[in-house]
């Protein structure tokens, strides 16, 4: 969650600072509306971290160990 929420936040002060030289809203506008899909991405790998915390994954079983057959 931490490199998805790097990731979005450079994605975005990439997008903002693109907008801001720009400074022109009609010829923008795409980029803007692109922050809108940073937060969809970001909310998606927050529930997909906060679902393993609330249902961890179960411990896979010990193999039983292997018997030299003679």
């Amino acid at each position: 969650m931490l490199l998805t929420g790097a990731a979005v936040a450079i994605a975005a002060a990439t997008l903002g600072a693109i907008i801001f030289l720009v400074n022109d809203a009609e010829r923008t506008a795409a980029l803007s509306d692109f922050f809108r899909i940073l937060g969809i991405i970001f909310a998606i790998d927050f529930l997909w971290a906060l679902s393993y915390t609330i249902w961890p994954k179960k411990a896979a079983r010990a193999l039983p160990a292997a018997t030299p057959s003679r």
